[in-house]
């Protein structure tokens, strides 16, 4: 059973800003590992794990963080603003444009999480790392010409490095244990693709060009 907190966000309000996060995903996303699908099945973990732990969050407030999470990403210091002033104008009080800055922005490798849903956000994002549908997406993309060899491969460095640092050390045990029966699954696909070397590792392709 899901516990959700009371949410005062207006829910007209709250469309507008899934809306907008929306239109700018399918407008002018950041790549092709970060379209606005990215963002509908990183919320799908988020309901599969408060879900299953049975959590007390703002599911209005992290619905909303889900869909804008990558939105400005590559932005560098001009991000957090720039989600600020874009929260803003689609009608959510400083309050709320506040807590969903913070979920982003905690929501990141590296940082701490320091509330509810920032964790929920954390593990849902690292979950779908080990997506096949999303690689196979960006394989299949480059097998049709429509992406370069560096533009497929930028993030196997990352999933090798990350690996041994995501596994089993999510915030919840669902989580955990989603992260794992995933990457069986997708260490099971690479191996179908001649993608896996003999150390667990994903070939990076362009290493031996």
């Amino acid at each position: 059973m899901i516990h959700f907190h009371p949410s005062k966000i207006n829910q007209q309000i709250k469309s507008v800003a899934l809306d907008s996060a929306k239109t700018k995903l399918k407008e002018n996303f950041y790549d092709l590992y970060h379209t606005l699908t990215h963002h509908e099945q990183v919320l799908g973990n988020c309901r599969q794990i408060v879900e299953q732990e049975g959590l007390e969050v703002d599911m209005d407030i992290l619905e909303i963080a889900c869909y804008w999470h990558d939105v400005f990403k590559g932005k560098g210091e001009n991000e957090k603003q720039l989600l600020k002033t874009a929260l803003s104008e689609t009608g959510l009080d400083e309050e709320d444009v506040n807590k969903v800055v913070k979920i982003i922005e905690e929501h990141s490798f590296g940082k701490v999480q320091t509330l509810e849903e920032s964790k929920v956000l954390y593990d849902a994002d690292k979950i779908e790392l080990v997506s096949i549908p999303r690689w196979k997406y960006v394989f299949d993309e480059y097998d049709k010409g429509n992406v370069s060899l560096e533009e497929r491969d930028r993030y196997i460095n990352e999933w090798n490095r990350r690996m041994p640092l995501l596994e089993n050390h999510l915030h919840y045990s669902s989580s955990n244990l989603i992260f794992r029966n995933r990457l069986k699954e997708f260490k099971a696909w690479l191996k179908s693709i001649d993608k896996l070397d003999e150390n667990g590792d994903f070939i990076l392709e362009i290493d031996s060009k």
